[in-house]
């Protein structure tokens, strides 16, 4: 999880889309890890991962998101946070309006484990 803060949050909240890019795709790789799920809960993941969807990203950020957005939806530990922060609702949206079909893929894996 301490990668999450120092190497990880820097970048994906960066101004370039190719390190907010490459920051979704590391996450997105670091939730497969159930074990990090606790220590990236304490460390906010969620709250600086959730506004990702509701806004103007490029594609595969949202890609990686909606994908780490689903591994940490296994753990149920993630669940208040999750719903706190409205994100089935977010998540809802990419099904309704996307027709990019990775992105179609990742929101419904994303759904089926909320």
């Amino acid at each position: 999880g301490g990668g999450w803060k120092d190497a990880i949050l820097p970048l994906i909240i960066s101004l370039d889309d190719d390190c907010r890019k490459y920051a979704a795709l590391a996450i997105a790789n670091l939730s497969t890890a159930t074990a990090s799920h606790e220590k990236l809960l304490e460390e906010d993941v969620l709250r600086h991962l959730a506004p990702i969807l509701q806004s103007e990203e490029v594609q595969e950020v949202v890609i990686y998101v909606l994908n780490a957005l689903g591994n940490f939806s296994t753990s149920s530990i993630m669940w208040p946070q999750l719903q706190e922060l409205g994100a089935v609702k977010h998540v809802v949206s990419f099904v309704d309006q996307s027709d990019r079909e990775e992105i179609l893929i990742n929101a419904l894996f994303c759904l089926s484990n909320m």
